[in-house]
């Protein structure tokens, strides 16, 4: 069963032990800033780093000083191999795409470490009222949103991949009739 656990930055490293296993990941939605204990206690854990950023120049630079402070040996040393990237609230007026964003990063990147570096761009999520509104209404947007889901399922399906495949490769062993799952004798 493919298990995976989110958790937003308010809860610590002791409840991420506490947690059933096994999980196949556990998803921290962090502050933007590494500037803060929320950020760096998971960071400093984490196999894979997913960066949020809009299409705009602030979130170029933003990116970059953070795979400079990601990527530096005292700090973090995540691999940068490790890094990836989401492009969020993309309209078609925007000044830059995706692979504008990307130039500009590594190019940020250069400056302030020496070695050219975008991570790849996983997704992107175009802006949307829908998703606001669902938003302010405490509501689920994956199901609602059609563009949210088929960026959500790029991401999950480049590092869950072989998790997916091997649960669609199970049995079915019962069904799910609202929140209860029934499960057949002897499965």
């Amino acid at each position: 069963m493919l298990k995976v656990h989110y958790y937003d930055g308010n809860h610590t490293h002791n409840a991420i032990r506490m947690l059933p296993r096994p999980y196949t990941a556990i998803v921290m939605d962090l502050p933007p800033t590494l500037a803060n204990d929320w950020a760096l206690i998971p960071v400093r854990h984490a196999n894979a780093v997913l960066l949020v950023a809009e299409p705009s120049y602030t979130d170029q630079v933003n990116v970059a000083h953070a795979i400079a402070t990601l990527t530096e040996e005292q700090t973090f040393h995540i691999p940068e191999s490790a890094i990836y990237m989401l492009l969020n609230r993309v309209k078609a007026a925007d000044l830059m795409d995706g692979k504008q964003m990307q130039e500009g990063i590594s190019a940020a990147v250069q400056r302030l470490t020496g070695c050219a570096f975008a991570p790849p761009l996983l997704a992107s999520i175009p802006d949307s009222d829908t998703v606001r509104q669902l938003q302010i209404r405490f509501r689920p947007v994956i199901d609602k949103d059609e563009a949210v889901r088929q960026a959500m399922h790029a991401v999950a399906t480049y590092f869950f991949s072989s998790a997916i495949a091997q649960q669609q490769k199970q049995p079915r062993r019962g069904f799910r009739l609202g929140p209860v799952h029934f499960v057949r004798r002897g499965a």
